[in-house]
Protein backbone atom coordinates (compact mmCIF):
# COMPACT_ATOMS: atom_id res chain seq x y z
CA UNK A 1 0.00 0.00 0.00
CA UNK A 2 1.24 3.47 -0.92
CA UNK A 3 0.29 6.32 1.43
CA UNK A 4 0.49 9.84 0.09
CA UNK A 5 1.39 12.42 2.72
CA UNK A 6 1.80 16.17 2.87
CA UNK A 7 3.61 18.53 5.21
CA UNK A 8 2.75 21.57 7.26
CA UNK A 9 5.12 23.63 5.13
CA UNK A 10 3.39 22.63 1.92
CA UNK A 11 -0.05 23.33 3.35
CA UNK A 12 1.05 26.75 4.56
CA UNK A 13 2.38 27.58 1.11
CA UNK A 14 -0.90 26.45 -0.46
CA UNK A 15 -2.88 28.45 2.11
CA UNK A 16 -4.87 25.37 3.10
CA UNK A 17 -6.14 25.07 6.71
CA UNK A 18 -4.70 22.08 8.52
CA UNK A 19 -4.63 20.46 11.96
CA UNK A 20 -1.69 18.75 13.66
CA UNK A 21 -2.59 15.47 15.38
CA UNK A 22 -0.12 13.39 17.44
CA UNK A 23 0.52 9.92 15.99
CA UNK A 24 0.57 8.41 19.47
CA UNK A 25 -2.95 9.61 20.15
CA UNK A 26 -4.27 8.64 16.71
CA UNK A 27 -2.92 5.10 16.99
CA UNK A 28 -4.21 4.69 20.54
CA UNK A 29 -7.91 5.17 19.63
CA UNK A 30 -9.30 1.83 18.45
CA UNK A 31 -12.98 2.78 18.24
CA UNK A 32 -13.51 4.19 14.69
CA UNK A 33 -16.42 6.41 15.79
CA UNK A 34 -14.36 7.80 18.66
CA UNK A 35 -11.42 8.43 16.33
CA UNK A 36 -13.63 10.27 13.83
CA UNK A 37 -15.24 12.44 16.50
CA UNK A 38 -11.92 13.29 18.17
CA UNK A 39 -10.22 14.22 14.87
CA UNK A 40 -13.23 16.30 13.87
CA UNK A 41 -13.25 18.17 17.18
CA UNK A 42 -9.51 18.85 16.92
CA UNK A 43 -10.03 20.34 13.45
CA UNK A 44 -12.38 22.98 14.83
CA UNK A 45 -11.33 26.42 16.04
CA UNK A 46 -10.37 26.90 19.68
CA UNK A 47 -13.45 27.80 21.70
CA UNK A 48 -15.88 26.07 19.30
CA UNK A 49 -18.59 24.39 21.34
CA UNK A 50 -19.58 20.90 20.22
CA UNK A 51 -23.09 19.61 20.79
CA UNK A 52 -24.37 16.08 20.88
CA UNK A 53 -27.03 16.66 18.22
CA UNK A 54 -24.53 18.21 15.83
CA UNK A 55 -22.01 15.35 16.19
CA UNK A 56 -24.69 12.67 15.85
CA UNK A 57 -26.05 14.29 12.72
CA UNK A 58 -22.61 14.95 11.19
CA UNK A 59 -21.45 11.34 11.56
CA UNK A 60 -24.91 9.77 11.16
CA UNK A 61 -24.64 8.09 14.56
CA UNK A 62 -27.40 6.74 16.73
CA UNK A 63 -27.52 7.46 20.44
CA UNK A 64 -25.89 4.14 21.38
CA UNK A 65 -22.91 4.46 19.01
CA UNK A 66 -22.42 8.10 19.97
CA UNK A 67 -22.44 7.30 23.70
CA UNK A 68 -19.98 4.41 23.19
CA UNK A 69 -17.62 6.66 21.22
CA UNK A 70 -17.76 9.48 23.78
CA UNK A 71 -17.28 7.05 26.68
CA UNK A 72 -14.23 5.65 24.89
CA UNK A 73 -12.73 9.12 24.51
CA UNK A 74 -13.58 9.91 28.11
CA UNK A 75 -11.86 6.74 29.31
CA UNK A 76 -8.77 7.67 27.31
CA UNK A 77 -8.72 11.11 28.91
CA UNK A 78 -9.23 12.89 25.58
CA UNK A 79 -12.52 14.59 26.47
CA UNK A 80 -14.00 15.89 29.68
CA UNK A 81 -17.32 17.45 30.62
CA UNK A 82 -16.99 20.50 32.84
CA UNK A 83 -19.58 22.62 34.60
CA UNK A 84 -20.02 26.24 33.49
CA UNK A 85 -21.03 28.67 36.22
CA UNK A 86 -21.70 32.40 36.23
CA UNK A 87 -18.79 34.52 37.38
CA UNK A 88 -20.38 36.48 40.22
CA UNK A 89 -23.23 34.31 41.44
CA UNK A 90 -21.78 30.83 40.78
CA UNK A 91 -25.10 30.03 39.13
CA UNK A 92 -24.94 26.75 37.19
CA UNK A 93 -25.35 27.51 33.47
CA UNK A 94 -24.80 24.08 31.97
CA UNK A 95 -22.11 21.63 30.94
CA UNK A 96 -19.45 22.01 28.29
CA UNK A 97 -17.30 19.40 26.52
CA UNK A 98 -13.54 19.99 26.52
CA UNK A 99 -11.47 18.08 23.94
CA UNK A 100 -7.74 17.48 24.60
CA UNK A 101 -5.07 16.89 21.96
CA UNK A 102 -3.43 14.14 24.05
CA UNK A 103 -4.25 11.97 27.05
CA UNK A 104 -1.85 13.82 29.36
CA UNK A 105 -4.60 16.00 30.85
CA UNK A 106 -4.09 16.85 34.54
CA UNK A 107 -7.18 16.41 36.65
CA UNK A 108 -8.17 19.76 38.12
CA UNK A 109 -10.42 20.27 41.11
CA UNK A 110 -11.78 23.32 42.88
CA UNK A 111 -10.86 24.13 46.43
CA UNK A 112 -12.62 26.17 49.08
CA UNK A 113 -9.53 27.37 50.97
CA UNK A 114 -9.05 31.12 51.01
CA UNK A 115 -5.37 30.69 50.07
CA UNK A 116 -6.20 28.78 46.92
CA UNK A 117 -8.97 31.18 46.00
CA UNK A 118 -6.47 34.00 45.88
CA UNK A 119 -3.47 32.37 44.27
CA UNK A 120 -4.36 28.98 42.86
CA UNK A 121 -1.85 26.98 44.95
CA UNK A 122 -1.20 23.26 44.64
CA UNK A 123 -3.10 21.24 47.25
CA UNK A 124 -1.78 18.52 49.50
CA UNK A 125 -3.13 15.82 47.20
CA UNK A 126 -0.62 16.82 44.55
CA UNK A 127 -3.39 17.68 42.05
CA UNK A 128 -3.56 21.11 40.57
CA UNK A 129 -6.29 23.09 42.31
CA UNK A 130 -8.04 26.02 40.70
CA UNK A 131 -8.89 29.31 42.39
CA UNK A 132 -12.55 29.88 43.17
CA UNK A 133 -13.10 32.05 40.10
CA UNK A 134 -10.95 30.04 37.66
CA UNK A 135 -11.52 27.09 35.39
CA UNK A 136 -9.49 24.99 33.02
CA UNK A 137 -9.32 26.48 29.55
CA UNK A 138 -8.07 24.08 26.89
CA UNK A 139 -6.83 24.77 23.38
CA UNK A 140 -5.23 22.58 20.74
CA UNK A 141 -1.65 23.50 21.60
CA UNK A 142 -1.44 23.63 25.37
CA UNK A 143 -3.30 23.45 28.65
CA UNK A 144 -3.61 26.63 30.66
CA UNK A 145 -5.15 27.48 33.97
CA UNK A 146 -6.83 30.81 33.26
CA UNK A 147 -9.64 33.03 34.38
CA UNK A 148 -13.09 31.57 33.96
CA UNK A 149 -14.86 32.59 30.78
CA UNK A 150 -16.93 35.66 31.43
CA UNK A 151 -20.61 34.96 31.06
CA UNK A 152 -22.78 37.76 29.84
CA UNK A 153 -25.80 38.00 32.09
CA UNK A 154 -29.28 38.23 30.71
CA UNK A 155 -30.26 41.81 29.93
CA UNK A 156 -32.99 43.21 32.15
CA UNK A 157 -36.40 42.52 30.76
CA UNK A 158 -38.26 45.46 29.33
CA UNK A 159 -41.68 45.67 30.98
CA UNK A 160 -44.17 44.29 28.50
CA UNK A 161 -46.86 46.73 27.50
CA UNK A 162 -50.38 45.54 28.21
CA UNK A 163 -53.48 45.93 26.14
CA UNK A 164 -56.06 48.32 27.55
CA UNK A 165 -59.73 48.99 26.79
CA UNK A 166 -60.85 52.07 24.85
CA UNK A 167 -59.57 55.14 26.73
CA UNK A 168 -62.25 57.58 27.89
CA UNK A 169 -62.51 60.54 25.56
CA UNK A 170 -60.48 58.87 22.83
CA UNK A 171 -60.34 61.21 19.84
CA UNK A 172 -58.50 61.87 16.61
CA UNK A 173 -54.89 62.76 17.41
CA UNK A 174 -52.65 65.02 15.37
CA UNK A 175 -50.58 62.03 14.33
CA UNK A 176 -53.66 60.27 12.94
CA UNK A 177 -54.77 63.41 11.09
CA UNK A 178 -51.35 63.81 9.54
CA UNK A 179 -51.27 60.15 8.52
CA UNK A 180 -54.81 60.32 7.06
CA UNK A 181 -53.93 63.41 5.03
CA UNK A 182 -50.89 61.71 3.52
CA UNK A 183 -52.86 58.55 2.71
CA UNK A 184 -55.85 60.42 1.34
CA UNK A 185 -58.36 59.28 3.98
CA UNK A 186 -61.27 61.64 4.70
CA UNK A 187 -64.38 61.73 6.90
CA UNK A 188 -62.38 60.95 10.01
CA UNK A 189 -65.26 61.80 12.34
CA UNK A 190 -67.41 59.11 10.69
CA UNK A 191 -64.55 56.62 10.94
CA UNK A 192 -64.08 57.50 14.61
CA UNK A 193 -67.75 56.98 15.43
CA UNK A 194 -67.80 53.54 13.80
CA UNK A 195 -64.50 52.59 15.41
CA UNK A 196 -65.60 53.49 18.94
CA UNK A 197 -68.95 51.72 18.57
CA UNK A 198 -67.32 48.53 17.38
CA UNK A 199 -64.63 48.57 20.07
CA UNK A 200 -67.17 49.12 22.82
CA UNK A 201 -69.48 46.44 21.45
CA UNK A 202 -66.77 43.77 21.23
CA UNK A 203 -64.71 45.06 24.18
CA UNK A 204 -61.57 45.29 22.07
CA UNK A 205 -58.25 45.99 23.77
CA UNK A 206 -55.12 47.40 22.16
CA UNK A 207 -51.64 48.51 23.15
CA UNK A 208 -51.52 51.44 20.74
CA UNK A 209 -54.97 52.93 20.14
CA UNK A 210 -53.84 55.42 17.49
CA UNK A 211 -52.39 52.57 15.44
CA UNK A 212 -55.55 50.51 15.97
CA UNK A 213 -57.65 53.44 14.76
CA UNK A 214 -55.47 53.85 11.65
CA UNK A 215 -55.87 50.13 10.92
CA UNK A 216 -59.65 50.51 11.26
CA UNK A 217 -59.64 53.45 8.81
CA UNK A 218 -57.51 51.48 6.38
CA UNK A 219 -59.82 48.46 6.68
CA UNK A 220 -62.89 50.74 6.39
CA UNK A 221 -64.74 49.55 9.48
CA UNK A 222 -67.28 52.29 8.87
CA UNK A 223 -68.05 51.01 5.36
CA UNK A 224 -67.61 54.50 3.91
CA UNK A 225 -65.67 53.33 0.90
CA UNK A 226 -68.58 51.09 -0.14
CA UNK A 227 -70.96 54.02 0.01
CA UNK A 228 -68.62 56.21 -2.01
CA UNK A 229 -68.18 53.51 -4.65
CA UNK A 230 -71.95 53.28 -5.06
CA UNK A 231 -72.18 57.09 -5.33
CA UNK A 232 -74.17 57.40 -2.13
CA UNK A 233 -73.04 59.48 0.84
CA UNK A 234 -74.74 59.48 4.22
CA UNK A 235 -75.45 63.21 4.29
CA UNK A 236 -76.77 63.05 0.68
CA UNK A 237 -79.24 60.27 1.41
CA UNK A 238 -81.29 62.19 3.98
CA UNK A 239 -81.65 65.30 1.83
CA UNK A 240 -82.33 63.37 -1.37
CA UNK A 241 -84.84 61.01 0.27
CA UNK A 242 -86.73 63.98 1.69
CA UNK A 243 -86.81 65.66 -1.71
CA UNK A 244 -88.12 62.48 -3.39
CA UNK A 245 -90.56 61.73 -0.56
CA UNK A 246 -89.03 58.33 0.12
CA UNK A 247 -88.73 56.42 3.38
CA UNK A 248 -86.77 53.32 4.32
CA UNK A 249 -88.64 50.02 4.18
CA UNK A 250 -88.89 47.78 7.27
CA UNK A 251 -85.73 45.68 7.60
CA UNK A 252 -83.92 47.69 4.92
CA UNK A 253 -80.34 48.65 5.79
CA UNK A 254 -79.15 52.22 5.49
CA UNK A 255 -76.86 51.25 2.64
CA UNK A 256 -79.67 49.51 0.75
CA UNK A 257 -81.97 52.50 1.30
CA UNK A 258 -79.27 54.86 0.03
CA UNK A 259 -78.76 52.85 -3.15
CA UNK A 260 -82.53 52.77 -3.77
CA UNK A 261 -82.77 56.54 -3.28
CA UNK A 262 -79.87 57.13 -5.64
CA UNK A 263 -81.37 54.92 -8.34
CA UNK A 264 -84.77 56.58 -8.04
CA UNK A 265 -83.16 59.99 -8.37
CA UNK A 266 -81.30 58.91 -11.51
CA UNK A 267 -84.52 57.48 -12.98
CA UNK A 268 -86.37 60.78 -12.48
CA UNK A 269 -83.55 62.78 -13.98
CA UNK A 270 -83.66 60.83 -17.24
Amino acid sequence: MTIEKTSATRLRVEGAPYTTLPNQTLQHIYNPDALAIWAYLQSQATGWRPSRNHLMKHFNLGRSRYNNAMNNLRDLGLIETIMVVENDTNKFLGREIVCYYSAKTPKCTKTDTSENRKGGKTGTSGKQELPENDHLEINQDNINVSKKRETVGKPPRTPQKRKTPLPPGFNISDAVREWAEKKGHTRLEDHLEAFKLKCEKHEYKYINWDRAFMDAIRSDWAGLNKQERSGVRTHDIEALASKLGMMAKPGESWEQFGIRVHRENERRLQ
